[in-house]
């Protein structure tokens, strides 16, 4: 699972850095959503905040978060293929979502010069420190999910997603789903990866807002709230 997860992102990793300041800062941010959506939306909000035209950077930002919901339907079909007919339509809503919003503020911006965002730091994910880092967090929330679940039932498991989710994805999509070919029930592992997709959303973007300014840029954060709604809804009426 280290090695599907450090893979992921160094095709992220490479292609950002072959594209450097030759290409825009929509397509750097797709580049850059693969290998960590995290620093991609760090930049965005730094660019932002020296830059009185911002919506092209919220655009950045929303293109490289909408990049997580594919690969979270990559991890699940590597690991667990049998949960994908409960979760695709909730992620596929999600992913809708964010890009529609993103068309949005993309129009907007249309007139305004497109600026290149080149200066995206993101380490090398075939490292052995990171590599290592990402093994100790899977370990740590397979273990907390089986406590979550032995201590809390189905709710431990929610709440261990949603907590799991605001530091990263990967991990908690990847326990749940290599849980689910044991005891864990596959509709709360396929509800807890929806929940961690939505709070990893929810905490993009208010990292945005902060960073860019938070008076100026709440509006972004909450466009990006809103479009994670309808993949939420579907999850609970139709998942749970």
């Amino acid at each position: 699972m280290v090695v599907l997860i450090s893979g992921l992102s160094f095709i992220g990793y490479l292609f950002t850095q072959l594209l450097g300041e030759k290409r825009g800062t929509l397509i750097t941010a797709i580049a850059g959503g693969f290998a960590s959506s995290t620093a991609v939306t760090l930049t965005m909000a730094r660019f932002a905040k020296k830059n009185s035209h911002t919506a092209i950077y919220v655009s950045g930002t929303l293109l490289a978060c909408s990049i997580m919901f594919p690969r979270v339907l990559i991890e699940v079909f590597v690991v667990n293929r049998a949960l994908l007919g409960m979760l695709w339509p909730s992620v596929a809503l999600m992913f809708a979502g964010l890009l529609v919003v993103m068309v949005i503020m993309y129009r907007q911006q249309k007139q305004q010069t497109q600026s290149s965002a080149s200066d995206i730091t993101i380490n090398n994910p075939l490292q052995l420190g990171t590599a290592i880092q990402f093994g100790l967090l899977l370990a740590v929330v397979l273990l907390l999910s089986e406590a979550m679940k032995q201590w809390f039932g189905d709710a431990g498991i929610y709440s261990l997603a949603i907590v799991s989710g605001l530091m990263d994805v990967d991990a908690i999509t990847l326990s749940l789903s290599r849980s689910a070919q044991n005891e864990l029930s596959p509709k709360v592992a396929v509800m807890g990866i929806i929940l961690a997709c939505a709070s990893n959303t929810l905490l993009k973007g208010i990292m945005f807002a902060s960073v860019a300014g938070i008076k100026l840029h709440y509006k972004y954060a909450a466009y990006m709230i809103l479009a994670v709604v309808p993949g939420l809804l579907y999850g609970f009426w139709h998942v749970l």
